[in-house]
């Protein structure tokens, strides 16, 4: 059954006046942690949730649009957003665009609860390469350290991959680098891989960008992980992505709540 029940919203408009926020649930940190930028709960359509007149959230390529018959993979059933990559969308993006600052944490819930086989259900390694986007399961991807004119900036992404044959999740955080010095071509490095999660359990991340010495910070169901390096890119031309999105591979992901937290 989909639901679409009502929502509460707080926003400002920038960093640099007020911090925004909205909704609330039980499942959510606890609150007063630092300076919100964006919190939403997915027990209404996301799309629908403003910031002065503009959306929140936005379906890329169709940014004007809202859940429904048109888009048949994005729905929110039972307080969860459920994004069905095989639906035809292939991301949902939050707005307004955000220079996201050192010590930023990205804080959200979210299981895959179905994919296809990603390399014969064995689990990546941290170091491992991929310049290809052989992907499936969930994404919460994050661009930051941003200079638009230069096309140069950071871009991470933790993904969860769900093994039926092994009876578990997996949980990998990826950066997107250049494949070498000077080159405008990316490749998909694994920083970080944590294996045996419970198959059908959502897992609560906290990603924190600790951007004045390179690192991110990792939290998994509450458990600190570590910090880990990362890299900056250059793309061939300008653009500007900064933002968060949600962006499932080859699978289905769930959903319950994702926040941005300035210090």
């Amino acid at each position: 059954m989909i639901k679409y029940r009502g929502y509460e919203i707080l926003f400002g408009l920038s960093l640099s006046a007020a911090l925004v926020g909205c909704g609330s649930s039980k499942d959510d940190e606890p609150a007063g942690e630092g300076n919100v930028i964006l919190a939403t709960t997915f027990d209404s359509d996301p799309t629908m949730q403003k910031v002065s007149g503009t959306q929140a959230w936005v379906i890329r390529d169709h940014e004007a649009n809202h859940f429904g018959d048109a888009h048949p993979g994005l729905s929110i059933d039972g307080d969860v957003l459920r994004f069905d990559s095989t639906g035809g969308d292939c991301c949902l993006d939050s707005r307004p665009r955000t220079d996201f600052p050192d010590g930023t944490e990205m804080i959200f819930s979210t299981r895959s609860a179905s994919n296809e086989v990603f390399q014969e259900d064995v689990a990546p390694a941290a170091g491992d390469l991929y310049p290809d986007w052989p992907w499936a399961g969930t994404n919460n991807w994050i661009n930051f350290e941003y200079d638009v004119a230069n096309a140069h900036w950071a871009a991470a992404a933790i993904m969860i991959y769900r093994r039926e044959s092994v009876g578990d999740q997996v949980l990998f955080l990826m950066n997107q680098i250049d494949d070498a010095p000077g080159s405008t071509n990316l490749t998909h490095k694994i920083v970080y891989v944590q294996t045996g999660l419970p198959i059908d359990e959502f897992v609560d991340v906290k990603l924190k960008l600790l951007i004045s010495s390179h690192e991110l910070g990792l939290t998994v169901n509450g458990e600190d992980q570590g910090k880990f390096g990362y890299e900056l890119k250059y793309e061939a031309a300008s653009k500007d992505d900064r933002f968060t999105a949600i962006a499932p591979n080859q699978g289905v992901q769930e959903l319950k709540y994702l926040k941005l937290v300035a210090p």
